[in-house]
């Protein structure tokens, strides 16, 4: 499947990489733990910094079998009419962002980031596939009283996220 970045300034093929402690794709803040998720990424897709293509498998831990976490791997090609997309739409220090994703979604993270006014302004963050004909519409609000604004909405059409 192809991969993708949505933030409240468009949508950017590929979705960056943290290398340590391992590499992952990192879903929120880091410097909030409580609101930090890592997704890890194979070796062989961590080269570039960047995972252009890549495939979603359930990575159960050898050490206790009970335990298990979704794992990016080589693009196996038996997703290819799906994307993964990290949506992030942080809006301005002083606003909110938020989307809608339909019903049935399949998230593998969520995770929030604070800007600098604290938890007045946290804004969701999570990786998601999205399969054919999904979309998604971003808004964002500077007052939580009154309406959000639609910033923009983002479609998958089964080959490419715009």
């Amino acid at each position: 499947m192809k991969c993708y970045t949505v933030t409240a300034n468009g949508v950017s093929e590929g979705i960056d990489l943290a290398s340590e402690p391992y590499p992952h794709v990192a879903v929120g803040d880091p410097a909030a733990p409580h609101h930090f998720r890592r997704v890890e990424v194979d070796e062989g897709l961590a080269g570039n910094g960047k995972v252009m293509n890549c495939s979603v498998v359930l990575d159960v831990k050898e050490e206790d079998p009970r335990r298990a976490s979704y794992k990016l791997v080589e693009a196996t090609g038996e997703d290819d009419d799906q994307a993964l997309v990290k949506i992030e739409p942080r809006a301005t220090d002083a606003g909110r962002s938020f989307y809608e994703l339909p019903a049935n979604t399949f998230s593998l993270a969520v995770g929030w980031f604070s800007g600098s006014q604290g938890n007045k302004v946290n804004s969701p963050v999570e990786l998601v596939v999205l399969k054919k004909d999904t979309e998604i519409p971003i808004f964002q609000t500077e007052d939580m009283w009154k309406d959000p604004e639609p910033v923009l909405t983002v479609r998958f059409d089964g080959n490419r996220l715009s």
